[in-house]
């Protein structure tokens, strides 16, 4: 805007210049401090906006709330509080409450960097590392250890997968660990009668039509 006012000013000053009784010099040399003058204003305010800027903050106490679930700080080049979700043991995994507060993160705690979803399972005792609420070494409560600890538990999150399980059903999933699908269970390519196959015995990867 303010720029758009200068070209308005400086028409009208070549116009007053050009009306005027001076001669072709003068004009000229108005002119020239004309487009100088505006140019300048235009540095100064190249949005034309001339407006004051307001500043939120100088440093990071101007930036301190009450909420425990973030980290206050000022960004000295934009003079604005940036308020960043509290991760205190900095493993990527913002907090989950803090002092009694429900923050909204993952991290089932905070203070110790090795526990934060998707961490290392702790295969010793109950502990719940990975911040699903249930002990690592046997997470669905089958009885059975996961692959990961050692065990033979090939789905540590389904009850009813574990070697032995009894809920085999026509599906691709793999309840009893048995490395197959459950329509194919042994693994030949032909999938049980009881699945609408033609595997006619369906325990014995040598026994199928063909």
């Amino acid at each position: 805007m303010r720029f758009a006012v200068s070209l308005s000013w400086l028409c009208a000053a070549i116009a007053g210049c050009g009306g005027g009784g001076g001669g072709n010099e003068d004009s000229g040399a108005d002119l020239t401090d004309v487009l100088d003058i505006a140019q300048e204003e235009a540095a100064s305010d190249p949005l034309g906006e001339d407006v004051p800027v307001d500043v939120a903050c100088a440093s990071d106490e101007d930036c301190e709330d009450s909420d425990p679930c973030t980290v206050d700080s000022c960004d000295l080049d934009f003079g604005e509080c940036v308020h960043d979700p509290l991760d205190a043991d900095e493993d990527g995994y913002a907090a989950s409450i803090v002092e009694g507060t429900e923050c909204g993160g993952t991290d089932c705690d905070d203070e110790d960097g090795s526990r934060h979803p998707d961490a290392a399972l702790d295969c010793t005792g109950g502990a719940d590392m990975d911040c699903d609420g249930l002990p690592d070494l046997d997470e669905d409560g089958d009885g059975h250890a996961p692959g990961a600890c050692g065990g033979d538990d090939c789905d540590d999150a389904d009850m009813q997968a574990h070697p032995g399980s009894t809920l085999v059903e026509c599906t691709d999933l793999d309840r009893d660990c048995n490395g197959n699908e459950d329509r194919d269970n042994d693994g030949d390519g032909q999938a049980s009668e009881a699945c609408g196959g033609t595997d006619c015995d369906d325990t014995d990867p040598d026994s199928y039509r063909g």
